[in-house]
This record gives C-alpha cells, sequence and structure tokens, in this order.
C-alpha cells in the first residue's frame, strides 16, 4: 500500500525532516493513505512551513501496513523513537487538528 510522508525544505531546497506538529504531548506526524486529506493538510502545512522560511512536500512510502511504515522511519531516524506520534489520517484526531489549524492559518 501506498502511504504519504510529509516533509519539510529548508530554502536551499534541503530536505530538514519531516513535518511535524509540536504539542505539549510530543510531536505528531500524520501518515496519509487518502490523497483528499493530504492535499486538504497539505495546503494548511504549506502556509505553515513558510512562516518559517521553509517548504513543504510529500515522499511516498511503500509499505505492508501502518505499523510497516513508523518502524521504517524510525530506523531512518531514531530520534522519532518514543515520543513522536504517528497518527494515520483516518483517525477521527485528524479531523479534529485539520479544522483547528484551518481556524488559525490564513
Amino acid at each position: 500500500m501506498k502511504y504519504g510522508i510529509p516533509f519539510l525544505l529548508d530554502s536551499n531546497n534541503q530536505l530538514t525532516g519531516l513535518f511535524a506538529l509540536y504539542t505539549t504531548e510530543g510531536p505528531i506526524i500524520f501518515i496519509f493513505t487518502n490523497q483528499n486529506k493530504m492535499e486538504r493538510f497539505g495546503k494548511i502545512a504549506s502556509n505553515m512551513a513558510a512562516q518559517s522560511g521553509n517548504k513543504f512536500g510529500w515522499v511516498d512510502f511503500q509499505a505492508s501496513s501502518f505499523s510497516n511504515v513508523v518502524s521504517q522511519l524510525v530506523s531512518m531516524d531514531s530520534s522519532l523513537a518514543g515520543s513522536t506520534n504517528f497518527i494515520p489520517d483516518s483517525d477521527p484526531f485528524f479531523d479534529q487538528i485539520l479544522m483547528s489549524l484551518r481556524d488559525r492559518i490564513p
């Protein structure tokens, strides 16, 4: 199955890391399977990234399951282990966050 993973680029188009929302409960990284949700989130995330001089993008991962994607990401960056919350776009929490962000971002 194909999963969309959000990432950030700096002003020189160099990869700086995954796009995360930072909360008191730790960073949140959304993992996408729904193209429509990915595009809606991408519009908001692009505005957020631009505010700090960054660019927003996607990379596609092929994996057998959500947990396999998470394992691959953590194996590539061990700092993601532990406190990072990986949330699928099918989780109702995603829609709540999207509505909250939409209200805050022009």
